[in-house]
């Protein structure tokens, strides 16, 4: 058993290893498998964000799902029940075994494969939730893996663009949420902020940004206040070496969508990527 702060390459780890997560009052036990996506300091803070939230008799929608880790968490914040979505069946496998190794009862959970919201559109249109949380991928398809995924790292990828994930998400949720229902995301620099930004105001209505600067999510704001969404934590982390055979197809998309370069340095010169966290309502 390794403790989240012992884990410095969570990708790297064998299948089988088990992590403790502690995540406000809650502890959370995750086991790894090579095919599915070990949680990362990405998702790690949108638990952090999920934890604040009233989670009381809920019905929450773990988008993406991966390990299962913001479900389970959700379920141990008084969730009343929680959906898991995602495409890679050995994430919906694991994600029940990192349930029952939680101890939590059975009853209170779901899983779903789905390719974004595809089965839901087909199957279950009715299907109604009070919160959606989501830590998308954010890595453009690479063709050779296209057909045929084996590693977590690959279901990391997101489409041509790296945003056929988080395009649904932002276009699609509002269909599946109850009224005064939220949706909670993490998406980067990386993606076009532009592009997200536009389809947040189009979708949700529209929301606080900075209007005069080049990158309309590069603010966080923590105020209570109404509104239809907003960033409420940004960060600023090293760009990891797996993203780097990407740079070249980031800028590219970049420069034919208009959107502010994906390539930033810090003070030291090494490669980082903004993180924006992403609260929208529906209304």
């Amino acid at each position: 058993m390794l403790n989240d702060r012992e884990v410095k390459l969570p990708q790297d780890l064998p299948s089988g290893t088990q992590i403790r997560y502690k995540i406000g009052a809650s502890e959370i036990y995750i086991e790894t498998h090579r095919e599915v996506w070990t949680p990362s300091e990405f998702t790690i803070n949108m638990c952090k964000l999920l934890d604040s939230e009233n989670l009381k008799n809920k019905v929450v929608m773990d988008f993406a799902c991966g390990s299962g880790i913001l479900g389970i968490l959700a379920a141990k914040k008084g969730a009343k029940s929680v959906i898991f979505s995602d495409i890679n069946q050995r994430a919906l496998d694991m994600t029940k075994r990192n349930w029952k190794l939680n101890n939590l009862p059975m009853r209170r959970m779901k899983t779903i494969r789905s390719d974004c919201y595809e089965y839901f559109h087909q199957i279950d249109r009715r299907l109604k939730v009070d919160v959606i949380v989501s830590n998308p991928p954010t890595a453009p398809e690479n063709l050779t893996t296209k057909r045929q995924k084996k590693l977590a790292a690959q279901w990391n990828e997101n489409g041509e663009d790296a945003r056929k994930v988080t395009d649904a998400l932002i276009k699609e949720s509002g269909d599946f949420l109850n009224e005064n229902g939220i949706l909670l995301f993490v998406t980067t620099n990386k993606q076009g902020p532009i592009r997200t930004s536009k389809l947040l105001n189009k979708h949700f209505g529209k929301g606080l940004q900075k209007n005069n600067q080049v990158d309309p999510l590069d603010y966080m704001d923590t105020d209570n206040g109404k509104y239809n969404w907003k960033v409420i934590k940004r960060l600023r982390l090293l760009l990891d070496e797996w993203y780097f055979p990407f740079i070249e197809k980031y800028k590219n998309i970049a420069i034919l969508r208009n959107e502010p370069s994906p390539i930033l340095r810090n003070e030291e010169g090494e490669l980082i990527q903004l993180l924006y966290f992403i609260k929208a309502n529906k209304y």
